[in-house]
């Protein structure tokens, strides 16, 4: 944990991502002859790090909830909200809940606050509407996929990416890459696009293209497959008694195709797969031999890594936040979405 390479490697990804989104859109400008040269991206990643203290780059990593209303500036939530943006330098946003509005306008405000440009997120997987009034509502990932009409699915990401841009989110914690192959799957069911691993990489990377062609980071979740579990992580810890064979035919395809269309962004779940990791009750948030042994070394992802939300059953019922942070830190996150004693 205290090892400046490791915290080096994981904010030079995290900021990197920010920066494509903050600078990729901005017009071009024409620099004068006689003005100083700005620094080029990875520069400016550099020169912010080297100013940060260990506590600012351990805050950097975090993500905190927040929601998309008007708060009074009297109230506790505006000042709780202002106390993690402006003094402990949290590094991003997810906004659960609120006006369409409202959200702009307090994403706004919170990036005023802060010294650093916040990553702000959001869980926008069948349309805004899934969280925010008056956003676009769409069907179900498993509707569309039914369709499988990749134009469909691939426009639909695409207007999602709009909304969730013009609102100032740079981050949509979608498409749902499950295979869901078990009927009495309890949490993802619907929300995937079905049930074969090869419609569901088609219709998860169209929807991909679509989004991150609105400067809009996807996300593919839940790695590696939540599809045939019994258990709702958010509730338990889940475990996928697979062969490796099986889950490289089956649970890792989706994934593995949306890594070659450079998906931005992958969420790993709160599970176990006892092919990949045999440590008893450790879910693969906390894995070293998942996250840097599988994800990075063996299938060469190089995108930002984000936990699922670290509040949920399957990580508060076996572990401390403290060691949460630590271990899933160690096995190779840059970003750590809603710590348990937030």
């Amino acid at each position: 944990m205290k090892n400046y390479s490791t915290f080096k490697k994981h904010f030079i990804n995290l900021f990197v991502f920010c920066l494509f989104l903050l600078y990729g859109c901005a017009p071009k400008q024409i620099v004068k002859k006689e003005e100083p040269q700005k620094p080029t991206k990875y520069e400016w990643v550099e020169q912010t790090l080297a100013r940060l203290s260990l506590e600012e780059k351990i805050s950097q990593m975090i993500l905190s909830r927040s929601y998309g209303y008007y708060y009074s500036s009297k109230s506790e939530q505006y000042w709780l909200l202002h106390h993690l943006v402006e003094g402990h330098k949290i590094g991003g946003l997810i906004f659960f809940q609120g006006d369409v509005y409202e959200t702009a306008e307090m994403i706004n405000r919170c990036q005023e606050w802060s010294d650093i440009p916040l990553l702000v997120a959001a869980d926008f997987e069948w349309g805004s509407a899934m969280r925010i009034r008056r956003g676009t509502r769409f069907p179900e990932a498993m509707a569309v996929g039914a369709t499988r009409d990749t134009l469909l699915a691939y426009q639909m990401g695409k207007v999602i990416g709009k909304e969730t841009r013009a609102m100032g989110i740079h981050q949509n914690y979608a498409p749902v890459a499950d295979v869901n192959n078990n009927p009495d799957n309890p949490v993802i069911n619907t929300r995937s696009f079905g049930e074969d691993p090869k419609l569901v990489a088609e219709m998860a990377c169209a929807f991909t293209s679509g989004m991150q062609s609105e400067n809009v980071l996807a996300t593919a979740k839940h790695f590696p497959g939540h599809g045939d579990t019994h258990v709702d992580s958010h509730i338990d810890l889940p475990s996928v008694n697979v062969s490796r064979s099986r889950l490289d035919s089956l649970e890792l395809y989706p994934f593995r195709e949306l890594f070659k269309r450079n998906v931005a962004s992958v969420m790993v779940a709160h599970l176990t797969v006892p092919s990949i990791d045999s440590t008893k009750g450790l879910p693969s948030t906390l894995s070293k031999p998942f996250i840097t042994g599988l994800l990075k070394q063996e299938l060469g992802y190089t995108g930002l890594i984000v936990t699922d939300a670290l509040d949920m059953g399957a990580i508060v019922n076996k572990f401390g936040s403290d060691s949460t942070a630590i271990f899933a830190v160690e096995a190779g996150t840059d970003v750590l979405l809603i710590l348990p004693d937030e």
